[in-house]
């Protein structure tokens, strides 16, 4: 299928070319990205003084990511914060969801896992 126009009229629904356009669009963000680092990367080399290496793009994409963060253009990744013990989480979660007549066992076990003065976890 050709990525720059739609399926045929014949085929085509409403869903199907949203999801197209979708994409379409992720597709091109995507390409000014990559031409956005392999412009940081020729950068880079400039200021440092390097050759121009054999796999082109892919170094100029690693440079790109370096000049990034030397010069503080892009922000560093948010990384999850742990909100607590995931064992005690899914206990909870699952006592939500578990079955009427053991359902009492487990809110037993989850009330237990929960720190505080009355549980083993403190």
């Amino acid at each position: 299928m050709n990525s720059r126009r739609p399926p045929s009229r014949k085929r085509i629904t409403w869903s199907f070319y949203r999801r197209w356009r979708s994409i379409r669009s992720g597709r091109r963000l995507g390409g000014r990205r990559v031409d956005r680092l392999a412009e940081l990367g020729r950068e880079y080399e400039r200021e440092h003084g390097l050759a121009a290496g054999r796999q082109r793009l892919k170094q100029l994409i690693q440079l790109g990511k370096r000049y990034e963060q030397e010069h503080g253009l892009a922000a560093p990744k948010p990384r999850r914060k742990r909100t607590g013990d995931a064992w005690t989480e899914f206990v909870i979660a699952l006592a939500r969801v578990v079955k009427p007549a053991h359902r009492p066992a487990v809110e037993q076990l989850a009330a237990a896992l929960r720190p505080g003065p009355t549980g083993l976890a403190a």
